[in-house]
């Protein structure tokens, strides 16, 4: 969120954090219960999970500087793993990879970070779930 406008959400009154906990806390209610009922699935899945998730930190840390915002070019990366990764995986891999270089100067709060993960997450699975829904193997949609 810009200057600008965190400085009229707090002029107005308005409060994110109910938006931003609500997201995460959604996010978080999908995550962990799944992870525990496909533990060992997703113990098994991952040596081929690290490198999405270690490709997307990288590529997470490399901004292409735009004429007014600077960009991440992971969207092609999430998209792949959507693709051919289970929903929990897909999930999974863009909630850990989602990471921005802000996190490390602390110029956004946890609860921020949290939800720019989460939302990134809850995507990822939402997405997934819907193509494998429709495609239910990367070779059947031709």
């Amino acid at each position: 969120m810009s200057a600008a406008v965190q400085t009229a959400h707090r002029r107005v009154g308005i409060d994110s954090r109910p938006l931003l906990w609500g997201v995460s806390l959604a996010w978080l209610g999908i995550l962990i219960p799944s992870l525990i009922a496909q533990w060992d699935e997703v113990i098994s899945q991952l040596p081929s999970l690290l490198p999405w998730t270690v490709l997307l930190l990288t590529v997470n840390l490399l901004p292409v500087h735009g004429w007014k915002a600077d960009l991440v070019a992971d969207w092609p990366i999430q998209l792949a793993a959507i693709l051919v990764l289970t929903p929990l995986e897909a999930g999974l891999i863009g909630f850990v990879g989602a990471f921005d270089r802000a996190e490390f100067r602390r110029d956004i709060t946890f609860s921020k970070a949290v939800f720019n993960r989460s939302q990134i997450g809850l995507v990822n699975f939402i997405v997934s779930l819907l193509v494998h829904a429709l495609a239910p193997l990367p070779g059947s949609s031709s």
